[in-house]
């Protein structure tokens, strides 16, 4: 069986299959994330305990040349409480494996850093982001190690509220001043329930982005950028 020619990518679509022998029924669902030895996927209808740890299922993706390629996997833990999200075993055909701990969308969305608790926020933008962090653009300062309260605006009336770690800092090729910057920030301490909540979000918004990555949520009078 070939394996895949590229990296899988947040919001793939899949369908999940459960049963045996010939008897496999079709369950639409989405990749939410990958990790090196993980595939997420986020279902359209929670399948309780039939997608109990340790169950063989099979994934099936339609690959860009119209084929169909199935994968057999199995469950290997729910992730969050409301049964929407599982974490099945990364089928060994979908090769090479992740560089990321987590897999990240290209998003360009608004989030607001804030240094210090009683600091005014600093304004600065996503170009990709994940359940294990983020990259983002700001002409403010920042040093490795440091920890910021962040607020990811997913929407312009939803956010997602997290501590994270600076952990990476470099240069904005694509800005000529040199004023800009590139931040890694690794979120802390995040919950099941607040991982799903993340991830379920992220796909949603990476379904329909633009050519700059601009997801439709922010298309528009309500978008905000880096200067």
């Amino acid at each position: 069986m070939a394996e895949f020619d590229e990296e899988l990518a947040i919001p793939a679509r899949v369908v999940l299959e459960t049963g045996s022998g010939t008897d496999w029924l079709a369950h639409a669902a989405q990749i939410t994330n990958l990790t090196r030895h993980e595939v997420w996927i986020r279902l359209e209808e929670s399948l309780g305990d039939v997608l109990r740890p340790e169950r063989k299922v099979r994934l099936v993706l339609r690959r860009a040349d119209g084929e169909s390629q199935t994968a057999e996997t199995m469950v290997l833990w729910h992730i969050g409480s409301e049964d929407m999200m599982v974490a099945l075993l990364r089928p060994a055909i979908w090769n090479p494996p992740s560089r990321r701990a987590h897999s990240r969308a290209r998003l360009a969305i608004p989030v607001h850093l804030r240094p210090e608790a009683d600091a005014a926020p600093i304004l600065a933008q996503t170009t990709d982001i994940g359940v294990g962090g983020l990259h983002c653009l700001s002409e403010s300062p920042f040093e490795i190690g440091q920890v910021v309260q962040v607020s990811v605006l997913l929407t312009p009336g939803d956010s997602f509220e997290c501590r994270a770690e600076v952990v990476r800092i470099g240069a904005d090729r694509e800005d000529p001043s040199g004023r800009r910057t590139v931040v890694a920030l690794r979120f802390l301490e995040l919950t099941g329930d607040a991982q799903a909540a993340l991830a379920a979000s992220l796909s949603t918004l990476a379904e329909d982005v633009d050519s700059e990555a601009v997801p439709l949520a922010w298309r528009g009078g309500d978008a905000q950028s880096v200067a």
